[in-house]
């Protein structure tokens, strides 16, 4: 996992976003047009891997 993603607020909000995505679709939504770009690509790779 991500420095950033272990630690503090930011391991709290991912734990609270694998509770979500275990009961079901999850949405992530991003303002950005480039995708490649995004938070969202990390996220949800962080998120299929579990860790």
């Amino acid at each position: 996992m991500l420095g950033e993603l272990a630690q503090g607020a930011a391991q709290r909000a991912l734990e609270r976003l694998r509770e979500y995505a275990e009961e079901g679709p999850l949405t992530l939504l991003t303002a950005t047009k480039d995708l490649s770009a995004s938070h969202v690509n990390v996220l949800t790779e962080v998120l299929k891997e579990g860790g």
